[in-house]
């Protein structure tokens, strides 16, 4: 069963489940080491939150943890530890601002009072403890498309960023940018990252196809000239002003204000790329790095080194663009596809290209009623390349992967500090090693197994702030945090034996190590549909039911 057969409710538009094997890393890799025995963590839920739909989460400076659900709403937790593997929320603060920005139709960008909450899957704090600052960027709630290929008239041009800054009393929000692109299926703006000493934020865009050409399931849409790509926004030269996005000059009558280039509602309401935004030069909003179909999270490491992890495509969904690997790729729909890994890209620099094609970007002559959105062609973005080895991967996953963080605490040694850590709908958090210079995946094992249900999101905490060393993840599925505390045990043999629990999670050390996980590590534990501590691989009546 995968995501063709399954409509998923999640803002990540991916694989549910795929075949037998979780896991492909470059072929250049080889076979992953074993886990070390010395990692070792305790597992619990953050208590005393009511949460719906949680996306994303980090720690901000002032030592509270920030929290997105999927409609907009920011819950802000003030958390206290009890006890080892013991923490509640001791206080809780909501922000509506975000969820309550009004969304429109698509083809005359009015406000559509009846359609009420915002699509939020990323969100970045910065600032000081005194003056925290949040960046998230939203959109249109709707999800339509999949099988039925259902235009809902959610405004493809309804992604904005916004800031909210803490004035001593109040949050106080200002939209930086109108009118970048939404999919007509649940593809966004996504995660978010600052470089360039703060003065630039990167937003992962997500894209409008399944493999470059309009398709059926993603009601038609082609991409636009700011979808499928690591965008930057100049934080500096937009200031404390909202900068709305510039777009083409729609004809429709009822958008048009008889001045030509001049369209009423702008920057709002797509109309099926008619009204999208354009790609301006020298303007304040670019394309960073071009060629993802939908990256959900951003990690910008202290090395200074980018991150993402993009998720694949789905058979059935959409092909690849007509005239694809040549330089007049077309967006004439194509059709089925088929099912691609995510995978993991470490991004060189501005320009890197992920190989996810964008035809309106390639090629000029792809113009609505007669006008490209863009300055000139990019005709590399006319090439599909595969997940791995074709498009440069450091690695790729067979299930959908989302959230990711740099882990930068020294427990265990300094075992873990530098790696990466990634949510994935297995159920898993994944550990990814890199090499000293950041340009290979050196192994890729999972840390964390039965999180919870699907693992979202996910945040580790460095040395400074509240509980150093510890990961927090947000489990869509659960509605619910999961923390993870690191145990750094001195006295764990590992030894394959059936009468030993040496990380005292209730499963056997056999156990453990018969279903690769680690008999070192209570946060790390096998399925156990019944809950009687045998795993379901070594349980002969799991469901209980006699036979």
């Amino acid at each position: 069963m995968n995501y063709d057969s399954v409509m998923s409710p999640l803002p990540g538009c991916v694989r549910l489940v795929r075949a037998a094997a979780l896991l492909c890393v470059a072929a250049a890799i080889g076979a992953a080491p074993a886990r070390a025995q010395t990692i070792s963590f305790g597992k619990s839920t953050l208590q005393g939150t009511a949460l719906t739909s949680p996306t994303a989460l980090q720690f901000g400076p002032d030592g509270r943890l920030y929290v997105t659900q999927q409609n907009g709403t920011i819950l802000i937790y003030g958390v206290t530890r009890n006890g080892p593997n013991s923490y509640v929320v001791n206080s809780t603060e909501t922000i509506t601002s975000v969820r309550d920005i009004p969304n429109r139709n698509d083809t005359t960008g009015a406000i559509n009072a009846s359609v009420t909450g915002r699509e939020v899957t990323g969100i970045l704090v910065a600032g000081t403890a005194a003056n925290p600052v949040i960046y998230v960027a939203s959109s249109d709630p709707r999800i339509g498309a999949g099988g039925s290929g259902t235009d809902t008239n959610l405004d493809t041009n309804s992604g904005i960023l916004s800031r909210l800054t803490w004035n001593g009393t109040t949050w106080v929000k200002l939209d930086l940018v109108r009118g970048l692109p939404r999919s007509e299926e649940n593809h966004a703006s996504n995660g978010l990252a600052l470089i360039n000493a703060g003065s630039t934020l990167l937003i992962a865009q997500g894209g409008h196809t399944n493999m470059g050409a309009p398709s059926n399931n993603f009601a038609l849409l082609p991409e636009y000239a700011l979808s499928a790509a690591i965008l930057s926004v100049n934080l500096t030269a937009i200031g404390s002003t909202t900068y709305d996005l510039p777009t083409l000059d729609d004809p429709a009558a009822s958008r048009n204000t008889g001045t030509p280039g001049v369209d009423t509602n702008d920057p709002f309401g797509g109309d099926d790329g008619a009204n999208q935004a354009k790609l301006v030069a020298g303007g304040p909003v670019q394309v960073y790095s071009p060629g993802y179909r939908n990256p959900y999270d951003l990690v910008m490491t202290r090395a200074g080194r980018l991150y993402t992890i993009d998720n694949g495509p789905n058979a059935g969904w959409g092909d690849v663009p007509q005239g694809e690997g040549g330089t007049n790729c077309t967006n004439a729909t194509r059709e089925p596809g088929l099912t691609q890994f995510d995978n993991l890209h470490y991004v060189t620099g501005a320009g890197y290209y992920a190989g996810h094609p964008n035809p309106t970007r390639a090629n000029t002559a792809n113009t609505f009623n007669g006008q490209s959105p863009v300055p000139s062609s990019n005709s590399v973005e006319c090439d599909y390349r595969a997940p791995g080895a074709g498009d440069g991967a450091l690695a790729t996953f067979e299930f959908s992967t989302n959230g990711m963080v740099e882990y930068s605490g020294t427990n265990f040694n300094g075992a873990m500090d530098g790696n990466l850590l990634a949510a994935s709908f297995d159920n898993s958090i994944w550990r990814i090693v890199l090499s000293a210079n950041g340009t290979q995946a050196t192994s890729v094992t999972q840390v964390f197994s039965s999180v919870g249900n699907t693992p979202l999101d996910v945040w580790a905490q460095g040395n400074a702030g509240p509980f150093p060393g510890s990961i927090w993840v947000a489990d869509y599925g659960i509605n619910g945090i999961v923390v993870y505390e690191p145990a750094d045990f001195v006295s764990c043999t590992g030894a394959d034996s059936a009468s030993l629990d040496e990380d005292g999670d209730g499963f056997n050390n056999a156990d453990e190590i018969d279903n690769g996980t680690n008999p070192c590590s209570a946060g790390d534990v096998p399925p156990d549909w019944d809950h009687d501590h045998l795993s379901n691989l070594n349980d002969p009546d799991d469901d209980n039911d006699g036979l």
